[in-house]
């Protein structure tokens, strides 16, 4: 038996990965902040110190 995948069957799962990582970024929103300054915080200090060719 051939099952076909429709527009609706892929659209309903592209959502329902959406919605799981929209509740994943939420469930602990302050430690990701946190963590997303500090990375950010250490990229952008980081530039100053490149190789000079």
């Amino acid at each position: 038996m051939k099952t076909k995948i429709t527009k609706r069957d892929l659209y309903a799962f592209l959502l329902g990965v959406v919605v799981m990582i929209l509740i994943q970024l939420f469930a602990d929103f302050k430690s990701n902040v946190q963590s997303f300054k500090e990375g950010f915080n250490e990229g952008y200090n980081n530039t100053n110190q490149e190789d000079a060719r």
